[in-house]
């Protein structure tokens, strides 16, 4: 069986309420990392999306994955680092107990 971390991180790099499993931290403009909670057994599958009201071209992706965190980046419709809220969703195998 599968367990799934997900969850919205705000523009400031803050957990929207309702979201567990992972502490986001905002390391730079545009770029957030995701820390799970518990690590998953192995690299998870991370999806991630712009949310809120933004330019349709303004976009989302994840630089790199691990079992313990994700490195998310976002940006404008120039394709420059900027900040932007965004929902993800992170999958895989059950993760390892802390």
């Amino acid at each position: 069986m599968a367990d799934v971390v997900h969850g919205y991180v705000t523009a400031e790099g803050s957990e929207e309420e309702g979201s567990k499993g992972f502490r986001a931290v905002k390391s730079g403009t545009g770029t957030y990392t995701l820390l799970f909670d518990n690590a998953f057994a192995g690299k998870p599958t991370v999806v991630v999306t712009i949310t809120g009201d933004h330019n349709r071209v303004d976009n989302a992706h994840v630089r790199s994955a691990t079992p313990g965190r994700a490195v998310v980046e976002t940006g404008d419709y120039y394709g420059e680092l900027s900040d932007r809220p965004f929902s993800f969703i992170a999958i895989s195998g059950r993760p390892v107990s802390s």
